[in-house]
């Protein structure tokens, strides 16, 4: 059975589709999930639970992107396998958590899938 793959995130919908067509990756998911109707926001595991809910999946089996440290510790204190899109070549926080790996822009996901 083929894997889903899903892209969320607080953003509105429409910022969600204009992002992965500039990184050229929107091909790469089933679906983008936008959290604005919800109106629940990160770090709230609730929020982390829609992922694993809507796929029927553990948490290990999520890939989770973000470009702020404070959402790669949420989203690894969840269980999700977290990414860290450094797109301004900065240090990241000092916290208890770290990211599975680093890019430095959307368009190099393609080479970790």
């Amino acid at each position: 059975q083929p894997r889903s793959r899903g892209l969320g995130d607080v953003y509105k919908r429409q910022l969600l589709d204009r992002l992965t067509k500039k990184a050229k990756v929107e091909k790469l998911f089933d679906s983008l999930i936008s959290i604005e109707k919800i109106k629940i926001y990160k770090p709230d595991p609730r929020v982390y639970k829609l992922v694993t809910n809507k796929y029927s999946c553990k948490p290990s089996e999520v890939c989770f992107l973000s470009s702020n440290s404070w959402d790669v510790v949420g989203s690894r204190s969840f269980g999700f396998q977290s990414i860290w899109v450094n797109r301004v070549n900065k240090n990241f926080d000092v916290l208890d958590f770290k990211p599975k790996k680093t890019i430095s822009d959307l368009a190099q996901l393609k080479k970790l899938i």
